[in-house]
């Protein structure tokens, strides 16, 4: 009885020392457990844990395969042994063994955790959301459920996600990072003064979360009528919140003429918009004046990252890496120009840039705006993107390239153009595929009077974020309250395919382009398909995109200076069906033959230009 009780005297004094932290005296204490009774499974599994905690991966293998040893069907031993794969990035050997846990004991709430944590980090959503979801089932009291469930399906229901964040907040009032997952959920449902006031309540309960701080401003590029020298300002606010320690640059040789290591850093090497513009430019970079480096941040490779690891010299998956392991390897890389291609968007590694990680850092084609960052060198622009005045609202140097400041691949999956959809259709059908949280109040009234200024035509827009029926009611109703009957706006989601997205070009008319946030893919894919595109042409870079790319292809006429312009032009190009027709069926053989598809000179004028920031740089180092 004597040494039941000394064992349980040492339960609770190891319980008490892990709860405190204090790790190492745990470790002790479960050890002399598990040495004097070599059956109690329990202290075994608690000794795993331990030593899974203080990095200790073999002897947290050991207890747990030892676990199993003695009993097979524990499902604690096959969480631990997920465990200790998953801190050793084996996930498909984890999740077997998560899998195997959840067979023998359906109801073990810190499984579907760990899973759901493991299944998010892989981009597996719909996954690691079910995961939750039992979470929230069998512990409905608990808040992390409630929040990593709001958290996940942010990108899957946007009203879903809102739902789960709002009880997390209900029941623990003043958590920044649910303020901040609320905010990406409102964004993601073009609620963007709510996603505003959500980052910014982040930002006051942790004013060092540095994404709610990046996401407040990308939002910024969203709004109509912004103070450009306030915008800036909140650009320059971000550097100075994560200015850097360590920001002298590595030791490299300044020899003017070397080819040049350049490194792309981006969480978007994959199936995504920035795919098309950066594929002509690894494709046709020369070997011979520059050595190409990728960082990747992707969550999720897949048959695009596939492509580009084979462009690439060297590849590097960074998803996983900290701060400051990406800045060890790329430091080690001896990287001589070092190019985001990110911004402030999901995933960036500008923090990364402020510690000054190259000689040279560029900005480049993710973000529509100044970083921010005095570490940040250049940014690759044109002149009808930021034409002459706009230095004053960057950080960067602004390097204007010859010609347009993007280089579009178009999609091998692309179908044929299709005839002018009119013709069979009986009326016109303008379109746009834009992000909805574009298309804000001013677009609404002008493209309502578009609508109504031409009899009979319809409104086409489709995003995946139409997908929630919350979002396509609110924007439905916007254009209704302006005049426009529900049946003439048609509002659609999710395609298949993106080879069925392009497919949905071929029930488009003429497509509309939204502002002051223009479209840049959107754009490239409609005039792909045979569709004109109308732009107004705004003051900053976002909105300027549209005129940069109609000029690139030969479409400047396209572009209006005013709203009046804009509609005249839409409603022009409605009331001439011939014309139109022929423009449509020539589209895709004008953008082909242009400068916008043009790679291998894309790639030198890109070139040229690294070269004489490197040039710039070796100067300086000579006096």
């Amino acid at each position: 009885m004597a040494q039941v009780n000394e064992q349980n005297q040492r339960r609770q004094k190891a319980q008490a020392l892990l709860a405190a932290n204090r790790l190492v005296e745990a470790r002790r204490m479960y050890e002399l457990l598990c040495r004097d009774d070599p059956a109690d499974l329990q202290s075994l599994c608690m000794l795993a844990t331990v030593c899974g905690q203080l990095g200790d991966a073999p002897a947290a293998e050991s207890c747990a395969r030892k676990v199993l040893a003695r009993q097979p069907d524990y499902p604690p031993g096959h969480y631990l042994l997920g465990n200790v794969y998953y801190a050793a990035r084996d996930t498909e050997q984890a999740e077997v063994c998560f899998r195997r846990a959840l067979e023998l004991q359906p109801r073990y709430p810190l499984v579907y955790l760990t899973l759901g944590q493991m299944l998010r980090e892989l981009g597996r959503l719909p996954q690691a959301a079910a995961c939750y979801e039992n979470v929230v089932r069998l512990l409905p009291d608990l808040w992390e459920g409630h929040f990593n469930l709001g958290s996940t399906l942010s990108e899957l229901d946007q009203a879903g996600a809102e739902a789960s964040l709002r009880r997390a907040l209900a029941m623990r009032p003043g958590h920044a990072e649910t303020y901040f997952s609320l905010g990406n959920a409102l964004l993601l449902q073009a609620r963007l003064d709510e996603a505003r006031a959500a980052f910014d309540e982040a930002l006051r309960l942790r004013p060092d979360m540095y994404g709610a701080r990046s996401n407040a401003l990308l939002i910024v590029n969203y709004l109509p009528d912004q103070d450009p020298q306030q915008v800036f300002a909140a650009h320059r606010a971000w550097d100075t919140a994560y200015a850097a320690v360590d920001a002298a640059p590595p030791v490299t040789v300044a020899d003017p003429q070397r080819r040049l290591r350049i490194g792309y850093v981006s969480p978007d090497l994959r199936t995504h918009s920035v795919s098309h513009f950066i594929r002509p430019l690894l494709q046709h970079h020369d070997p011979e004046a520059v050595d190409v480096t990728c960082y990747s941040d992707a969550v999720q490779p897949d048959a695009v990252t596939a492509e580009f690891v084979a462009l690439a010299h060297r590849w590097r998956d960074t998803h996983r890496d900290s701060w400051d392991q990406f800045s060890a390897i790329v430091r080690g890389d001896g990287i001589d120009i070092l190019v985001d291609l990110a911004g402030h968007t999901s995933r960036n590694r500008l923090r990364a840039f402020a510690r000054r990680l190259a000689p040279v850092q560029v900005s480049y084609l993710g973000y529509p705006n100044t970083t921010g960052l005095r570490a940040m060198d250049y940014r690759l622009t044109d002149a009808e993107a930021d034409p002459a005045g706009q230095e004053a609202f960057h950080s960067e140097h602004l390097v204007r390239l010859a010609g347009c400041f993007l280089c579009y691949a178009p999609p091998a999956d692309g179908p044929d153009v299709s005839a002018l959809p009119a013709r069979h259709a009986g009326r016109i059908t303008f379109g746009s595929f834009n992000h909805p949280a574009k298309i804000n109040a001013e677009v609404v009234a002008l493209w309502s009077e578009l609508v109504q200024a031409v009899p009979g035509s319809h409104l086409l827009l489709r995003h995946a974020v139409l997908e929630d029926a919350q979002t396509r009611a609110r924007l439905q109703e916007a254009f209704v309250e302006h005049g426009v009957r529900p049946e003439c706006v048609e509002l659609h989601g999710l395609v298949a395919s993106h080879a069925g997205l392009l497919h949905e070009y071929g029930r488009v008319d003429i497509a509309l382009d939204p502002f002051p946030y223009n479209g840049t893919t959107t754009t490239c894919e409609a005039l792909w398909m045979g569709v004109p595109v109308i732009a107004l042409e705004g003051a900053a870079h976002r909105a300027r995109v549209g005129v940069s790319l109609l000029h690139a292809v030969g479409l400047q006429r396209l572009v209006a200076a005013s709203r009046d312009g804009y509609r005249a032009l839409a409603t022009g190009l409605a009331g001439d069906l011939d014309a139109l027709a022929r423009l449509r069926a020539g589209l895709r053989r004008q953008v082909a033959n242009s400068a916008l598809c043009d790679g291998p000179s894309f790639a030198r004028t890109v070139e040229q230009a690294y070269r004489e920031m490197w040039r710039t740089w070796c100067a300086t180092q000579q006096i």
